[in-house]
């Protein structure tokens, strides 16, 4: 977890920045959250101060109990977020920790649900109808993973990292190419990639 701000807002009141990438694609990162989040913080009046929590997706999140925490004894007067899923996915959980915060006194702030600041009576039915989305969306988005690596799995391509050749496999490898056959062939009979075949004859080399 980062605290860090701005020298100039030092006499503010600090507000908890939540940022939270899923680990179902490895490509997402917390940089994407940041400015967001940092302008809605300081367009409230707010010292932004950064809580990062990464891959999540579990129950345990250390640093979000650490925010939770920092809002109960006030250190915090505020929690901002890119969206309202970020605090958790679970729509139950989410309601909860929501009413948690502002039982602490502490503002709930999001960049794309901001009727979340104002919504008067009708804000918990809005958390709960937005909470009940997102978990639908991270349904799907689970189901249309699982149906492409099974898609995947079918049409024989190879997941994750490619493997590693066998001692036997190099030699083989090494045979062939010093046989006049050229090294895509070579790999294609070896039964990998020529990536993978120029990799192992690198590290054998060196």
């Amino acid at each position: 977890m980062k605290r860090t701000y701005d020298a100039r807002m030092a006499s503010r009141p600090e507000a908890a920045c939540y940022l939270r990438v899923s680990s179902i694609d490895g490509r997402q990162t917390v940089e994407n959250q940041r400015a967001d989040v940092a302008r809605l913080a300081e367009a409230r009046g707010f010292a932004p101060v950064f809580y990062e929590e990464q891959g999540s997706a579990k129950k345990k999140r250390p640093v979000l109990d650490r925010l939770m925490e920092d809002a109960r004894t006030g250190r915090v007067r505020a929690v901002v977020v890119v969206a309202l899923d970020r605090l958790d996915r679970d729509m139950r959980e989410c309601i909860n920790r929501i009413a948690k915060l502002d039982g602490y006194g502490c503002r709930v702030l999001s960049v794309r649900e901001s009727w979340v600041e104002d919504a008067g009576q009708t804000r918990g039915l809005l958390v709960g109808i937005f909470g009940w989305m997102a978990e639908m969306e991270r349904a799907n988005l689970i189901a249309r993973t699982k149906a492409g690596l099974a898609r995947a799995r079918r049409e024989g391509k190879q997941l994750g990292r490619p493997r590693a050749l066998l001692p036997v496999e190099v030699k083989k490898l090494r045979a062939l190419i010093a046989g006049g056959m050229s090294q895509r062939k070579a790999a294609e009979v070896v039964g990998c990639k020529e990536s993978t075949a120029r990799l192992a004859l690198k590290r054998g080399a060196a």
